[in-house]
């Protein structure tokens, strides 16, 4: 049976890959276009929206460009319910107060930051796991690019066509200890899932 990979409090943040964590052991990944995983992300949003109070949804947005008036009214929504969302990306204002109001707690990372080429949606709920997660085909294995990264400000046509490592989770094991990686980065929040069977 194979191992997963171990979750450390002490180790920075920057060398945990959250996707690593959640496709040990699993089928190998699928190359997804940006446009294949833009399309994930409005399904993903559409699940999220089923989300109840007490339940965690987890996002990476990869930079902020991507976090759109479109995508930040739907976990708006999502959080006045009474849902914890937090979303991470590179250029984003770090604001951990929406979780005390029902607004989507921000966390902005660094361009070295391994999170900074994934793009994922995790939702916890006490009963049922769901997720996909991504990262960039460029970036190569965590700790080492294999191309250089796209300018953040590029909007161009050459973005949709960018090719990502892509799965699409239900295992429960992996997306806990995912889960578990991106809420020991806001420890502030002092998040309270004692349904997750994984701790970090």
């Amino acid at each position: 049976m194979p191992t997963s990979p171990p979750v450390h409090r002490d180790r920075d943040a920057v060398v945990v890959s959250p996707f690593e964590v959640a496709v040990h052991g699993q089928r190998a990944p699928l190359l997804r276009t940006m446009a294949d995983l833009l399309r994930s992300a409005r399904r993903a949003e559409a699940k999220a929206r089923l989300a109840t109070p007490g339940d965690v949804v987890l996002v990476s947005v990869e930079h902020r460009r991507f976090w759109t008036r479109s995508t930040r009214e739907v976990y708006e929504s999502v959080a006045a319910r009474g849902t914890t969302v937090v979303v991470f990306g590179v250029g984003l204002p770090t604001d951990l107060s929406g979780a005390l109001v029902r607004r989507p707690a921000l966390v902005g990372i660094g361009e070295d930051d391994l999170l900074a080429d994934e793009w994922l949606v995790i939702i916890c709920q006490p009963h049922r796991r769901w997720g996909f997660v991504s990262r960039l085909e460029a970036a190569g294995l965590p700790g080492a690019r294999s191309a250089p990264r796209v300018p953040p400000d590029d909007s161009g046509g050459d973005d949709l066509a960018r090719t990502f490592l892509y799965a699409e989770l239900s295992d429960p094991v992996g997306l806990e200890r995912a889960a578990a990686v991106l809420l020991t980065r806001v420890p502030q929040l002092a998040v309270a899932v004692p349904w997750l069977s994984v701790s970090a």
